[in-house]
């Protein structure tokens, strides 16, 4: 289960064509890149959903100040997900990152 919260480590992930997936931040073994991954995103007010992801890439920790983490691509339409994703984007912005680290571009 990726936990995105107003101070999660965890976040929704943004490139130039809007929000794309997930960033799975932990310390535990990444997934391996280009591998397919279904992942529970639990939002704030018990609020859950699946999603059908891809891992684009991985992120390294950087001297405490973040944690390593997997950039996870969303790989279906799914409209609750979507619904979900931009009711929480109002209160908190994505982690944005270059087209190019993602699997579609």
């Amino acid at each position: 289960m990726i936990a995105v919260a107003p101070r999660s480590h965890s976040n929704l992930l943004a490139t130039s064509r809007g929000i794309v997936g997930v960033l799975l931040a932990t310390n535990e073994e990444l997934p391996v890149v280009g591998s397919q991954q279904v992942v529970r995103i639990a939002f704030p007010g018990e609020e859950s959903v699946l999603a059908d992801t891809v891992v684009a890439f991985h992120r390294q920790s950087r001297s405490g100040e973040r944690w390593p983490a997997a950039g996870l691509e969303f790989t279906l339409p799914d409209e609750r997900r979507d619904s979900l994703v931009k009711r929480f984007a109002r209160f908190r912005e994505p982690t944005y990152v270059p087209d190019e680290l993602l699997a579609s571009d």
